[in-house]
């Protein structure tokens, strides 16, 4: 998922440090403070989130017994759609994840296949 935000914030001539932070994070074992800086950082640099993306951190969310930090994530960033990059046009949004999402894994959310 970082390297899709760092793709779309390239797209649009933007380079997020911050991203970086996310992965050094993980990697010294602090995935709650990852999930929320990286929700942090989608919502200040206005980084689209996709539908399978939203999946798999509320499925990692969910394993932390962390899930309820994913529903802070700007509702107007989810796409319906794969974001294709370099596509500077609107974002088409949907609603934010319904609240039984949040505990569901990623076959069972809203939307999953």
């Amino acid at each position: 998922m970082v390297d899709a935000l760092k793709q779309r914030a390239t797209a649009r001539g933007e380079k997020v440090s911050a991203l970086e932070s996310v992965l050094d994070l993980v990697a010294n074992d602090e995935a709650e403070i990852a999930i929320d800086y990286l929700i942090d950082t989608a919502d200040a640099f206005r980084l689209p989130v996709r539908q399978d993306e939203c999946d798999r951190l509320l499925s990692a969310a969910a394993q932390l017994d962390y899930a309820d930090a994913v529903t802070d994530i700007d509702p107007t960033l989810f796409l319906l759609a794969p974001a294709v990059i370099g596509d500077r046009g609107p974002p088409t949004t949907r609603s934010a994840p319904a609240e039984s999402a949040v505990t569901a894994d990623a076959s069972t959310a809203p939307g999953a296949p």
